[in-house]
């Protein structure tokens, strides 16, 4: 019962907070708010690479992991796209694990 709870708490708050987004942007969003949601995917983008680039296991490759981090940043600052940042980035990752960096 008290997972039940926990689940729909959870869904209620995600809900509101999205609902809430919703009826503050109305049907046009505001230049500030359209100038402010531009960096969302890079903001997330980060999220969720720096954990993984900085959190190196002792006796691992972080080599290979701080390179493949800079082909990634290299391509998003050359292209300033996600996709081809991300893709480069993974790219390189995979290649430097397969030579054993």
């Amino acid at each position: 019962m008290e997972t039940a709870l926990r689940i729909a708490g959870m869904a209620l708050v995600t809900f509101f907070t999205r609902y809430a987004m919703i009826a503050l942007v109305g049907r046009e969003p505001s230049a500030l708010l359209r100038r402010w949601l531009r960096y969302v995917p890079a903001a997330l983008l980060a999220a969720l690479i720096a954990p993984a680039a900085l959190d190196v296991p002792a006796g691992t490759g972080v080599h290979g992991r701080w390179l493949a981090l800079g082909v990634g940043a290299v391509l998003a600052w050359r292209t300033r796209q996600v996709l081809p940042s991300l893709l480069g980035g993974l790219a390189a990752f995979w290649l430097l694990q397969v030579a054993g960096m």
